[in-house]
């Protein structure tokens, strides 16, 4: 229904020739049935957008991550920031800094409202409405990221790095639940994303 298939095409034609001019080459996608990505890369910088339709996840939307470092689950979910946490950095009243969840509040009533009646909540990122506009969706996203991410498209790190490290600071890093000999749970952290963690903070 979404036409998520279409999605590598419908990024290429929008990202692809100003990121090739700052020294970026796409190198991968995704496409499954509620979700898509197309990732963009220039040395160890990347850029990944991306789609998600899946009903748990609220509405429609569309997104953009940007990293450094490797793009391979789990190194990624530590070492990208999405652009709403670098454009609050500079520019906190802007568009694209009110984008993202904003709280974990926020994501546990989209689920609750996705199980049982009540208003949608908005969506994360930039909505998608439908398919005939996701084209224009891709657009604003390509705008806002010339608009608040100059630096980091131009290989300058500093502020980039420094919202990340604040946004690792904050988390722990994964869990592992694990019954002892008596059957009781134990908690202990997941090693190699406390490696993460201390890399990326």
């Amino acid at each position: 229904m979404w036409g998520l298939d279409r999605f590598t095409a419908r990024s290429d034609e929008v990202f692809a020739r100003p990121l090739v001019g700052l020294g970026f080459a796409a190198t991968s996608d995704s496409h499954e049935e509620d979700s898509a990505s197309r990732t963009y890369r220039a040395g160890e910088r990347y850029i990944r957008v991306w789609a998600n339709t899946h009903f748990l996840d609220g509405a429609p939307h569309c997104g953009i991550y940007l990293g450094e470092g490797s793009d391979d689950w789990p190194e990624w979910d530590w070492n990208c920031i999405t652009l709403w946490q670098l454009a609050r950095t500079a520019d906190p009243g802007s568009d694209a800094a009110r984008r993202g969840w904003g709280s974990a509040l926020k994501w546990f009533e989209t689920l609750v409202r996705a199980v049982s009646p009540g208003p949608p909540t908005p969506p994360v990122d930039y909505p998608l409405a439908s398919p005939s506009v996701l084209r224009t969706v891709l657009e604003g996203i390509c705008t806002d990221l010339f608009a608040h991410a100059e630096d980091f498209l131009a290989g300058s790190l500093e502020r980039y790095r420094s919202a990340r490290s604040k946004m690792n600071r904050d988390r722990e890093p994964y869990k592992i639940y694990e019954p002892d000999a008596s059957g009781k749970y134990t908690v202990r952290y997941d090693p190699e994303s406390a490696e993460l963690k201390r890399r990326f903070s």
